[in-house]
């Protein structure tokens, strides 16, 4: 938690962090779909519990969750901070560099495209069946980009 002075001087706000696993996220989104809606509404509705409360700092509740899949793919990228150069040695580095080339091609353009919605994607309807089916089929190689990704990386290090 980090607190940071609020605009009105002498108050404080406090910042609280939750970080949910992206891979999780994934596999969330393959068993129910819906599932990071209904957590969104209550964090909001926790968040505006807390705020504007006598003799306590204005908090803030700050997350990322999501039901598209190119959205937990992008924000898994930029968690772990690897850049294009990394990932292209990696890439050149593994057995299978054409399904994984075609993976974050096909990630990249759906992204781009926002052929899943939006982040959080209320339309059920439009996108579900699209969302799992993506993730359902490159399933495999999300899992190596994620732990490649982690590799080395202090925080998934401490992690159990």
């Amino acid at each position: 938690m980090q607190r940071h002075p609020a605009a009105g001087g002498d108050e404080h706000r406090l910042d609280i962090c939750l970080e949910y696993d992206c891979y999780r996220l994934l596999e969330l989104l393959l068993s129910d779909y819906e599932a990071v809606i209904y957590r969104d509404r209550g964090l909001k509705d926790v968040e505006n519990m807390l705020q504007h409360q006598n003799y306590l700092p204005d908090m803030q509740l700050h997350y990322f969750l999501s039901n598209n899949p190119a959205a937990i793919i992008r924000k898994m990228t930029e968690q772990y901070g690897k850049d294009t150069d990394e990932i292209g040695s990696w890439l050149s580095g593994i057995h299978n560099t054409e399904s994984m080339a075609e993976f974050l091609d096909t990630c990249k353009e759906k992204d781009e495209m926002q052929e899943f919605g939006k982040q959080i994607e209320r339309n059920t309807t439009k996108y579900a069946g699209a969302a799992r089916e993506f993730t359902e089929h490159y399933l495999g190689e999300i899992y190596s980009y994620w732990k490649f990704l982690q590799a080395g990386h202090p925080a998934a290090d401490a992690e159990v």
